[in-house]
Order: structure tokens, then C-alpha cells, then sequence
């Protein structure tokens, strides 16, 4: 369990730099970076989803619904960067909205099952 965590830990901290990364290039307008960046993100949330997941199965103090706030709380960050790359990229969206469109409906899926008790 101990390479999971430091798998998953290592992962979290990727993403936060490309959050970070993200950030900068969008306050900058490097549209040239945009594309890269997001595709960055779309592969570190399924990393990060899916090693939390794998962590979460193999740790019996973690429960369904925690696992679940865990997961949106990520997924929301990811989900305001895209927000961010659409806002700024308002002619070529549509490449942005497909690439970020799993992390939404998940995002959309994972809010519902906490409130409706998992």
C-alpha cells in the first residue's frame, strides 16, 4: 500500500504544478500552451482517479462517500482549470469542452452519490 500512496501522492503533486502551470499560462494568454496543458490534465485526473480508487480499495478506514468528496473536490479544481481554458479559447472550445467533458460527467455523477448518501 505504502508505493500506491507514493504512486498516488507523486501524481497529486503533478497535477497540482500543472494547475499551478495552468494558471500561469492563462494569465500570460499563451494560447500555444493551451492544448498540451489540457491534455496533461485529462491524463493526471484519470491517473489520480484511478490510484485513488485502487488506494482507497485496498484501505478499510476509507468509506465509499469519502472516497466520493475526495474525488469531486480534485475533479472540481480540474474542472475550474478547463473552465479557465474554455473561457480564454472562446473560438476553439470545442476541442477544450471534448477533452474535459469525462472529468464534468464525473464530477456531475460523484456530487450526486454524496448527496444522496453513497
Amino acid at each position: 500500500m505504502s508505493n500506491l500512496l507514493l504512486i498516488h501522492i507523486t501524481g497529486g503533486v503533478l497535477t497540482g504544478y500543472v494547475v499551478f502551470r495552468s494558471v500561469f499560462v492563462l494569465i500570460k494568454d499563451q494560447k500555444e500552451a493551451y492544448q498540451n496543458l489540457v491534455r496533461s490534465l485529462s491524463f493526471l485526473a484519470a491517473f489520480e482517479v484511478l490510484s485513488g480508487v485502487l488506494l482507497a480499495y485496498s484501505s478499510p478506514s476509507i468509506t465509499a462517500k469519502s472516497l466520493c468528496a475526495n474525488i469531486a473536490l480534485y475533479l472540481g479544481l480540474v474542472a475550474l482549470t478547463y473552465l479557465g481554458f474554455a473561457y480564454r479559447s472562446k473560438p476553439t472550445w470545442q476541442n477544450i469542452m471534448a477533452l474535459s467533458a469525462p472529468v464534468a460527467g464525473s464530477l456531475g455523477v460523484l456530487v450526486l452519490a454524496i448527496f444522496k448518501g453513497v
